[in-house]
């Protein structure tokens, strides 16, 4: 079976991609045309080089040019000829997979060289769908800090009320989509996790070049997304030094206590050499209520009132970097992120007494990248991006934290003013019933880990008014999970077994990729492989083709994209544990290995740049995603309850990807230079999307018939709007 299904991996890859491989990395490119200023005639072997950087071209016999693997960024571009003036065009954007027309007009004689500061373009018109891009001098503008809250600014994104609060990143609902269908991608390492389908990674505004955010449609080389694709692409130094340094401070107007600390460094390795750069970048952030609330929290019968919340706040700590190095026609670029963040869960009905025992978590994220790109002639390039983003998150109580036997410990809890009648018992309601009593335990001890490690390829090569690309990726991840309610180790019933193994098994704890404690990290080649990792492998090819010309943009691509969760589930749940040897319990016969999917997505986009002012652009794409995997993994004690009770919720490993095909037609029209509508028209079909339904199950054949709610792809629907931004 899995000889099987890596064979039809393969074989869709190799049909798709002959030898070529390629990466979802973006890049951008720049053509136009080299004209003389008065008899409007092409000019002939003019250069045109982007400054600061080892790219450039020549005019051909029609005075075209273009240049390719441009990292998105601001840049200036100068243009020369012999006999004629130099021109230097400053502040030109570039954005990842969209081309940029630069037309230039030289002037004959000899002249100083002449300086253009070219006005900001209110959009790109070679784009084929709805895409929005902010560079670093407009993000600085903003009146708002973190990538997903400058996402959510644009038209049909809406954030999710209550989520990310001052210290995370905010939850984003893109044209009807749900939160985890967008994808955040920073310098080419894709930052969500997979285990929940969030995205833990921020960066300072400081450390930002340029972010683009693409709603709704995209090209083939992008994947794994419903909703929308979140490109950020880090500073990487200049050939002059700057140091920079901000601080931002409520903490002398107001109770919410907003600190954010700021500084940048940046330049060049050997002063004045802008082959081998540098830039760093460090925030801290600090904050004394981290979720603000609208409204005070008043308690008036027992005169308590706050403005912020109380034992509510949390600390970030966000640092980035990144070196660029040129060796002629190859360069190489090296980048961090790292990002931890402290925090508390807000519980109301802890807030009356018990604030003090809000759960506490720790959040960390650490992403690593290295790309190196070889440029084999003037239209022809290939990039190697490799990545390693390590997540971890843990969640306990915070007096206790992993010390788990103290949770329903009675004498623990009496040291901090608390009483309960006895051990694995927890404090109760006031008079009221409805707040807690001080000393309640939130009796939850989690904790999860995802590691994965991403290779990506690609080769493009622009053949006449083609420019094709090719390409391969894939991402191998190390998945673990733990998740026990640690009060009841210390009931008399758990405290009389003799070993403390035999303690964590009676509790049941949910549990794959460490031991029955939680203490100890198992591996992959595990013996028992029970208690082994999960180890999901995703991959991906495309080929695509973006046809332009004056008038005309044309984007088709084709994506196979394969999934592999590489688990165990049960083989068949309606008989749960009836397909083994044992009809009365589980062994290896009620289980098999979930079947890998290999799904195909075609893109088409269309533009109709009518003037530099007036564009049309329509979409069609497929587009499939992995939902998360907490929904379909589970630990070898999750399955016990079919035997022992009728379980509430329990998964059962039968979901699949989900699926979304969207439509798009828009018109973008600029009036002179400071202002733009944007209507789009959009209509996305949507199935297979995961939800909890009633399913029921037997344990034995024609026995009793046992309610049980599980995961399931049994949402669809359609989404029908329009969006309008001016």
């Amino acid at each position: 079976m899995k000889k099987n299904r890596i064979l039809g991996f393969l074989c869709a890859i190799l049909i798709l991609l002959g030898t070529n491989l390629s990466a979802q990395t973006g890049v951008g490119k720049l053509a136009g045309k080299i004209i003389d200023s008065e008899t409007k005639e092409p000019l002939i072997g003019a250069n045109v080089i982007i400054m600061n950087t080892d790219l450039g071209a020549a005019s051909d016999i029609n005075g075209d040019y273009y240049i390719l693997n441009i990292t998105p960024g601001t840049y200036d571009v100068k243009a020369s000829y012999v006999g004629y003036g130099s021109k230097t065009l400053k502040e030109i954007r570039v954005v990842a997979g969209i081309t940029r027309e630069l037309n230039i007009e030289l002037t004959s004689g000899i002249a100083l060289d002449e300086i253009v500061i070219t006005d900001k373009k209110m959009f790109e018109e070679k784009a084929t769908n709805t895409v929005k891009v902010v560079d670093a001098e407009e993000i600085n503008k903003l009146p708002v800090r973190g990538v997903s809250n400058i996402a959510s600014l644009q038209s049909g994104v809406v954030m999710a009320e209550g989520s990310g609060g001052a210290d995370g990143n905010a939850t984003l609902n893109v044209r009807g989509g749900r939160g985890n269908e967008v994808l955040y991608i920073i310098d080419g390492i894709p930052q969500n996790n997979i285990l929940s389908g969030t995205n833990a990674a921020q960066v300072s505004n400081y450390a930002i070049e340029q972010m683009s955010f693409q709603v709704g449609g995209y090209e083939a080389k992008y994947g794994q997304a419903q909703s929308g694709i979140i490109n950020v692409t880090t500073k990487s130094g200049s050939p002059n030094y700057s140091v920079f340094a901000d601080v931002v401070s409520s903490s002398f107007t107001d109770d919410y206590g907003y600190n954010i600390y700021s500084a940048t460094f940046g330049g060049p390795f050997i002063p004045g050499n802008a082959k081998h750069t540098l830039f760093v970048s460090g925030e801290r952030g600090w904050y004394q209520d981290a979720d603000p609330s609208a409204i005070d929290i008043k308690f008036p019968s027992i005169g308590k009132e706050y403005t912020a919340k109380p034992n509510n706040s949390a600390g970030t700590w966000r640092f980035s970097g990144k070196t660029y190095h040129s060796f002629g026609s190859l360069t190489a670029r090296f980048g961090a992120n790292i990002n931890t963040r402290n925090g508390r869960q807000y519980i109301h009905s802890y807030a009356k007494n018990n604030s003090e025992f809000f759960p506490e978590f720790d959040q960390n994220n650490y992403s690593f990248s290295g790309k190196i790109s070889h440029t084999l002639s003037n239209s022809t390039f290939y990039n190697i991006t490799a990545g390693f983003r390590s997540y971890y998150f843990e969640q306990y109580d915070p007096h206790f934290k992993d010390d788990l036997f103290a949770y329903g410990d009675s004498s623990r809890l009496a040291a901090l003013g608390a009483t309960i009648s006895r051990d694995g018992q927890r404090v109760l309601y006031d008079e009221n019933d409805i707040f807690w009593n001080f000393g309640r335990v939130n009796n939850l001890y989690s904790k999860n880990q995802n590691d994965a490690m991403t290779l990506d390829l690609d080769l493009t090569s622009q053949f006449n008014n083609h420019l094709l690309e090719i390409g391969f990726g894939g991402s191998y991840n190390i998945v673990r999970f733990y998740s026990i309610g640690p009060v009841g180790l210390m009931t008399p019933a758990v405290q009389a077994l003799p070993t403390e193994e035999e303690k964590f098994v009676n509790l049941q704890p949910s549990v794959f990729g460490y031991d029955v404690t939680g203490r100890t990290k198992t591996g992959i080649n595990d013996a028992n492989k029970d208690f082994r990792p999960k180890t999901p492998l995703f991959a991906y090819g495309y080929i695509q083709d973006r046809f332009e010309l004056e008038d005309l943009v044309l984007n088709l691509g084709l994506r196979v994209d394969y999934f592999d969760t590489r688990t165990d589930i049960l083989a068949n749940p309606a008989l749960p544990y009836a397909g083994g040897s044992d009809p009365q319990n589980f062994d290896p016969g009620d289980f098999k290995q979930k079947e890998s999917e290999l799904e195909f997505s075609p893109r088409i986009g269309l533009g109709f740049p009518v003037t530099d002012n007036t564009v049309f652009h329509a979409q069609y794409g497929r587009f499939v995603q992995q939902p998360a995997l907490n929904d379909l993994y589970s630990g070898i004690y999750d399955y016990i309850v079919f035997k022992t009770m009728s379980p509430q919720y329990v998964i059962d490993g039968r979901i699949k990807s989900e699926e979304t095909i969207q439509y798009e037609i828009g018109l973008r029209q600029s009036f002179g230079n400071s202002a733009a509508l944007n209507i789009t028209a959009f209509y996305k079909n949507i199935k297979g999307l995961v939800n909890r339904t009633n399913n029921y199950f037997q344990r034995t054949p024609g026995g009793e018939s046992i309610q049980y709610i599980a995961p399931n792809n049994s949402d669809f629907g359609t989404t029908k709007g329009v969006a309008l931004s001016l």
